[in-house]
């Protein structure tokens, strides 16, 4: 009896399991998958997949000090690269659920079915394991964390479609997907979904999950404010202590941002008092020094001076320092504020954000104080510290620009004055200044040697603890730089300015010229750091140390062009007084240095600084020191205009009178003498445009009168118009008109005279010199003069072997389009910018390249990269078409198709009118167009 109950008991067990195949739909199949799919393979993808999420989060090193993202799987690439990731293993377990225990099969269908909507619901049904689901949300979360969102959408979208009758498992879906796109940065699609969402409603166990996607989504797209009701719920509601404190600092930093100091401080102390990790507890505590506005600083100061003399905190000291100077600036105490900043910056231990970040405070508070020369290395080396996506990158990278250009001259001039200074001491005073830098300078080469000695010791250790030249180990290549992304130097900005910074810490900021490391050239090639605050009858001994360039080897590098008999030793006086200005001729070239520097510090005040007060006291002490310097004219002018602005009339009408007493005949003094001057002023840039587009129309009918006539009202109301050039150079080609070369040339030479770095003057320049070689004028207008040149010509015409050269039928042969016109006639940036915008809106596969060249009076614009005629022709005939470019441009440009071996033979002495009769001979119909189009033009020449 036994036996036989467990033979029965076998084979009930046998029916179970076969009744449990996924090819049927019963009740006990769907427990069976569901329970097993769950317990024996989904636990275990899930604990795979908690403890890879929980390793992210914890182990992601954050930067505290910019805005910190929402959650470390923010910081992925937004298009993953390789495969594979630390949540594999949730993938394979998802995946092989989903493979085993899928249920596809439909239950039976009961009579009636169709009219009963809860059994219709179920016949619709594409999934009939009930836990199944779980499995193929954990698919799509493991491929989001793994950063492979553009897969983890598509599963998501499929989840939805497949899942739309249960709601809920549709909109979590919906969100997992908007928050993919979200991280690829398709912010459109995102919100679609979300508003989609929000307008059909959204079940109630979603709707947190709804505003951490939110959240994700607005502060992803820079739309801090409006993220805030989001993200409050978000930090209330995620899953994990530490993402509710990480979501806490982050709307902290919002608040900071909106100007909710009060509402911030909270947020941070909370941060702090919820006993996160220690960097976010310490980060938090800098923050609030940020906003902090309260009375009682004094306790919060002892208390982060505290913090600065703890152990823990020796690689935070710059960050302590740092909330030290927060505290003091919102007190409105900028003295102790900066000396803060200032140990912040000393007491860093690496380039870091933090370091870049004191920096500019510091810069801030010296450029408010208008001491530039000291904000100026505050920016420069804040460069180094942060990347382009910082918030305030922009402006620092703008004041380190315009300091850097200011310091060379501030430099230069404090260094000629301390020079000069050092001239006029007695001899035994100077030897003894020059004997103090010859001890420091023993002093430092005492103490590098002792550093260099000490370096070497330490790496000799750390190549011994690292197991280098042991055998079989490799060592890297030394001769590369280091880029800690992987990234070749110079595309990586930070490495690139921290580049910058130590270069001029050593070689100083030098102008972009050959040969700087030479010495004695022009006096300017020594160590530029000077105070400015140094008297200039005064010199003091560190200060003069500075002024030496006392660097062996930029003596060493000297050639046949340096002093002769130099002294390339730094610790002989022979060294430092062959460097000084002795004879006159130095102290003269030393005064035009200076001069140079005061005016062009002048002009820097003024136009990048907009600090108009400390410009006039540079030109009024370039005036004072220098009477009869060559900058008299533009300094008179500039103050005078600068005095307006501030509305001293007083000193206006001085520096009026001065200008016109000692310039009566300068086109300033014309203009200001003019009672309507400031009329004139203001109109100036309207009547000119305006003008010259009338007096230019009368250039091309031909009427010479006219043309004379404005030009004359024009330079005699408007002497500062800054279209004059262009008015005298059509008046000018007027005399071409009568063939008057003696006249063109005069018109040519008094514009080159009078406005040498014009747009026009190129142009004007290369037309004088044709003229001079005895070319002839075309008369009847300019531009055959223009366009009947030879390409390539020189003084003597053309070659023998030139003339031999013939253009060559080679349709099938790489091909360019060239858009001629005279060099000055146009606006390159907007012609550039029509054929690229029309280029970019049109040619979807091709890659056109565009470059500019010259040839005597004309300018080129190139369109490289046609693989053969019929391209360029197919090309030529778009943008002649309706919405091309074309017949939309200046009449003095012309479009012309050209092989590049033709092109090369054009360059040879050939001309236009040449390569056009050969084209239409050649190819006939096909370059009907262009020839076409060449003859009407010559036909409308004037």
């Amino acid at each position: 009896m036994k036996k036989a109950f467990h033979i029965l008991l076998s084979a009930f067990a046998v029916l179970l399991l076969w009744s449990c195949s996924a090819q049927k739909n019963t009740r006990a199949m769907r427990f069976y998958h569901a329970l097993t799919a769950h317990y024996n393979i989904y636990y275990n993808g899930e604990v795979a997949f908690n403890e890879a999420l929980k390793a992210m989060e914890t182990g992601y090193k954050e930067n505290y000090t910019g805005m910190i993202l929402m959650h470390p799987v923010d910081a992925l690439p937004k298009e993953k690269a390789g495969t594979g990731g630390p949540f594999d293993r949730a993938l394979e377990k998802s995946n092989k659920a989903i493979k085993l225990h899928s249920i596809k099969a439909k239950p039976p269908k009961k009579p009636g079915w169709r009219n009963n909507p809860k059994q219709s619901a179920i016949q619709a049904q594409e999934e009939y394991n009930p836990f199944l689901k779980n499995s193929w949300l954990m698919l799509g979360k493991a491929q989001f964390f793994n950063g492979d969102f553009l897969q983890s959408a598509a599963t998501f979208s499929y989840i939805a479609r497949h899942y739309v009758q249960d709601a809920e498992v549709a909109a979590e879906s919906r969100l997992w997907q908007a928050r993919c796109y979200t991280e690829m940065g398709w912010f459109y699609e995102a919100e679609d979904i979300l508003r989609k969402l929000n307008i059909n409603g959204i079940p109630r166990k979603n709707l947190n999950q709804y505003a951490a996607v939110n959240a994700g989504y607005l502060v992803g797209n820079q739309q801090f404010e409006e993220a805030v009701p989001y993200l409050q719920t978000a930090a209330k509601t995620a899953k994990t202590k530490l993402q509710r404190t990480r979501m806490k600092y982050l709307l902290g930093q919002i608040y900071t941002g909106m100007g909710e100091n009060q509402l911030a401080y909270s947020l941070f102390n909370s941060v702090a008092s919820a006993n996160p990790p220690y960097d976010l507890e310490f980060a938090a505590r800098i923050r609030q020094t940020e906003v902090f506005s309260g009375a009682n600083y004094r306790k919060m100061v002892k208390m982060l001076e505290r913090m600065a003399k703890s152990d823990k905190n020796k690689d935070f000291l710059d960050q302590a320092y740092y909330a030290v100077g927060n505290i003091y600036i919102n007190q409105g105490d900028t003295t102790n504020a900066l000396a803060n900043y200032e140990l912040a910056i000393e007491k860093s231990t690496q380039n870091s954000t933090d370091k870049a970040i004191a920096q500019i405070k510091a810069g801030d508070i010296y450029f408010q104080m208008r001491n530039y020369i000291k904000a100026q290395p505050c920016f420069s080396g804040a460069l180094a510290g942060i990347s382009k996506e910082y918030k305030d990158y922009e402006r620092v990278s703008k004041l380190s620009s315009v300091l850097d250009e200011l310091v060379i001259h501030a430099e230069a001039v404090q260094l000629q004055d301390s020079l000069q200074t050092l001239v006029r001491m007695p001899e035994e005073e100077r030897l003894a200044v020059i004997d103090k830098i010859i001890e420091q300078v023993i002093k430092e080469e005492k103490e590098a040697k002792a550093s260099a000695d000490k370096d070497a010791y330490l790496a000799e250790q750390q190549t011994k603890d690292n197991g280098i030249d042991r055998p079989g180990m490799e060592t890297a290549d030394a001769s590369q730089p280091t880029v800690g992304d992987g990234s070749f130097y110079f595309y990586n900005p930070q490495v690139v300015a921290q580049g910058k910074t130590q270069f001029q810490r050593k070689w100083g900021r030098r102008p972009l010229e050959d040969h700087w490391r030479r010495a004695k050239k022009a006096l300017s090639t020594f160590e530029e750091n000077i105070a400015v605050e140094e008297p200039a009858d005064t010199v003091a001994i560190d200060t003069t140390l500075q002024a030496f360039d006392t660097d062996s080897t930029l003596l060493a590098d000297a050639g046949t062009d340096s002093i002769p008999n130099i002294s390339d030793d730094p610790k002989t006086r022979e060294y430092y007084i062959q460097q000084l200005p002795l004879t006159p001729e130095d102290i003269d070239a030393s005064n035009i240095i200076i001069i140079d520097g005061l005016f062009n510090m002048a002009m820097i005040y003024k136009d990048r600084l907009d600090d108009l007060p400390l410009s006039i006291e540079a030109f009024e002490d370039l005036e004072r020191r220098f009477p009869d310097n060559e900058h008299r004219l533009e300094s008179f002018y500039q103050i005078f205009l600068m005095a307006l602005r501030l509305g001293d009339t007083e000193q206006s009408q001085v520096y009026k009178d001065k200008l016109i007493e000692a310039f009566p005949e300068s086109d300033y003094a014309i203009a200001i003498a003019d009672p309507d001057y400031e009329y004139n002023m203001r109109m100036m840039d309207v009547v000119q445009d305006s003008v010259y587009e009338a007096t230019y129309n009368s250039w091309q009918t031909g009427d010479i009168q006219t043309v004379r006539q404005s030009s004359q009202e024009m330079n005699e109301k408007y002497p500062l118009a800054k279209l004059l050039p262009k008015f005298m150079f059509l008046d000018a080609l007027t005399y071409v008109e009568e063939g008057d070369v003696e006249g063109f040339k005069a018109a040519l030479k008094a514009l080159l005279d009078k406005y040498p770095n014009a747009d026009v003057s190129e142009l004007a320049g290369e037309m004088l010199k044709g003229v001079l070689r005895g070319r002839e004028l075309v008369q009847g207008g300019a531009h055959g003069m223009v366009w009947d040149m030879r390409f390539g010509a020189n003084e003597e015409g053309v070659s023998a072997e030139d003339s031999a050269r013939a253009f060559t039928a080679e349709k099938n042969a790489p091909h360019r389009m060239m858009l001629l016109f005279p060099t000055g006639s146009i606006d390159r940036n907007q012609l550039l910018f029509a054929v690229a915008s029309y280029n970019f809106a049109n040619l979807i596969v091709k890659d056109l390249d565009l470059s500019f060249e010259e040839a005597g009076t004309l300018s080129m614009l190139m369109l490289t990269g046609f693989y053969h005629f019929d391209e360029a022709l197919q090309y030529y005939k778009m943008i002649y078409a309706a919405g091309g470019y074309a017949s939309a441009l200046n009449r003095d440009i012309v479009v012309v198709p050209i092989s590049e071996a033709n092109y090369e033979t054009l360059m040879h002495g050939k001309t236009l009118d040449e390569y056009i009769a050969f084209l239409a001979e050649t190819y006939g119909g096909d370059a009907a167009d262009v020839a076409a189009r060449w003859q009407l033009g010559k036909d409308n020449r004037p």
